[in-house]
């Protein structure tokens, strides 16, 4: 599997592939930075051009966004598909899903003890960082980012790219435009 990036969020992604047992045969992809990426360029290879990617991707077509920007994981996906990858959905062992009318979107990122309740509508390629809650009815458009420990609660809609701060809290039926910006901490009350 092809992981699109090389720094802390990567490491992240690593991690719950670990935890499922599907490192093995895992490269990493990086065609911006320079520097060397620690252990990951120990343990794994780095793709560092679009060529090597994706001669990589015609082998073994899944690939998993590790960047953390919406605007930037929505280009690489794009990218990544035109070289005829596929996103896969990444969801850690520890993340709990209610059996009850959850849609989660392809390329979509879930990691650890993620909580995710009934009647949740989660986009494309959407990044559901450390310890976040989406309690139930709420939607969550393509590409979006909720940081670590963010709330989003009962029927709340975030628009496509988004990127909802670490412990931010959008308070119940509030609806979040397109790339809008929600900083770390914040109660937002109001559309």
């Amino acid at each position: 599997m092809l992981i699109a990036g090389a720094g802390g969020f990567a490491l992240q992604v690593l991690a719950t592939l670990h935890a499922l047992g599907q490192t093995g045969g895992c490269v990493f992809f990086d065609d911006i930075s320079k520097e060397n990426h620690g252990p990951i360029a120990e343990n794994f290879t780095i793709l560092k051009t679009v060529a090597e990617a994706g001669q990589f991707l015609k082998e073994a077509p899944s690939f998993v966004l590790a960047i953390g920007n919406p605007r930037n994981r929505e280009q690489l996906c794009q990218r990544l598909e035109g070289l005829g990858g596929r996103a896969h959905t990444l969801i850690d062992p520890s993340v709990r899903i209610s059996p009850y009318s959850v849609s989660i979107g392809e390329g979509t990122c879930a990691l650890q003890d993620v909580i995710i309740e009934p009647g949740v509508q989660i986009g494309k390629g959407v990044l559901l960082n450390i310890r976040a809650l989406v309690t139930h009815d709420c939607r969550i458009g393509d590409f979006s980012e909720i940081s670590p420990a963010a709330v989003l609660l009962g029927g709340c809609q975030i628009g496509e790219g988004c990127m909802i701060g670490a412990g931010a809290v959008i308070l119940p039926r509030v609806r979040i435009g397109n790339f809008a910006v929600i900083g770390a901490g914040a109660v937002v009350t109001a559309d």
